[in-house]
């Protein structure tokens, strides 16, 4: 998937965090829907340093691991920096929303030493495009139906 198509999807799931928890956890999901938005596009980014393309940059127990580390490191601090560890979880969904968005492609992505991949769409064609507004529109009627419709 291409950066901006990224960013869209990671901005769609952002949107999603913000529906469901903005009530109850304000400060919390703003900012790590901007984070997800933000860093939407780090596991490519980084690659320029090298590394082989869908290789370790989008290994999901790398995330996982910075995750803990984030939350261990809320636990310790003091409550007035938790901000910090907030933008921390915001770029680890960020780079798993984009992780998750490359397992839809033809190429997928690789997890654990299996290959994961739904084959909807190659990047950089018309079918990542009509993904994504398939993916808008389901995500816009399970929204409605999970959230608004109660």
């Amino acid at each position: 998937m291409q950066s901006t198509s990224h960013r869209v999807f990671n901005t769609v799931l952002a949107g999603d965090l913000l529906v469901m928890l903005y009530s109850k956890l304000p400060v919390l999901s703003s900012i790590i829907a901007c984070g997800m938005v933000l860093f939407s596009s780090f596991p490519d980014y980084v690659e320029r340093l090298g590394l082989k393309h869908r290789g370790m940059s989008h290994s999901v127990l790398i995330y996982f691991g910075l995750g803990a580390f984030y939350f261990c490191a809320s636990m310790i601090c003091n409550p007035y920096l938790d901000w910090l560890s907030y933008i921390g979880y915001g770029f680890v969904c960020g780079c798993l929303g984009h992780i998750l968005a490359d397992t839809f492609s033809k190429n997928g992505i690789t997890i654990l030493g299996f290959k994961v991949k739904f084959k909807l769409y190659s990047t950089g064609r018309i079918s990542e495009q009509a993904f994504l507004v398939g993916f808008i529109l389901v995500n816009c009627l399970l929204m409605y139906w999970l959230v608004l419709a109660k």
